[in-house]
């Protein structure tokens, strides 16, 4: 992600999502180019499917309700990225996705507040053991109070 700009990341809400609409089911499509550097969020009541190729780094990311509280699940194929980095470089990379998401989210937010707490789960598609097993990584607020902290976040 090095020399990331936010000026290449491209934000869809799919029709019949709005900007505030649905919690429950809520998804994220996060596809990160390989070649271009390019991101693209797509938000919507299903995963979208139809913008990246098997090279692309794909996140998805879900809101569910499970036993009275709001959560966010995060699945990502890095399996091939992850060869050779240290577990800070890992979470590094993981944090900056995850802080795309909240950002092109962020006007749902504003409708739902209370959601800025929400656990974030996170769970790598991979082959090595040590990933497969979901995580709790952070909450929507804490990435952005760290986001708004740092301006060198996607540097």
């Amino acid at each position: 992600m090095k020399n990331l700009e936010l000026s290449n990341i491209s934000i869809t809400i799919l029709p019949p999502a709005t900007a505030s609409r649905p919690v429950d089911g809520r998804r994220y499509t996060l596809i990160h180019t390989k070649h271009s550097n390019d991101l693209h969020l797509s938000i919507g009541d299903r995963f979208d499917n139809h913008k990246y190729s098997e090279e692309d780094r794909k996140i998805l990311a879900f809101w569910t309700y499970q036993s009275g509280f709001y959560l966010i699940t995060v699945t990502m194929n890095l399996d091939d990225h992850l060869d050779g980095m240290t577990v800070e470089e890992r979470n590094d990379k993981i944090e900056k996705y995850l802080t795309i998401i909240v950002l092109g989210d962020i006007k749902f937010y504003k409708d739902f507040p209370w959601l800025l707490d929400a656990p974030i789960y996170v769970k790598v598609d991979s082959d090595l053991e040590q990933y497969k097993q979901p995580k709790y990584f952070s909450t929507p607020r804490k990435l952005l109070l760290k986001y708004k902290r740092s301006s060198s976040l996607f540097v």
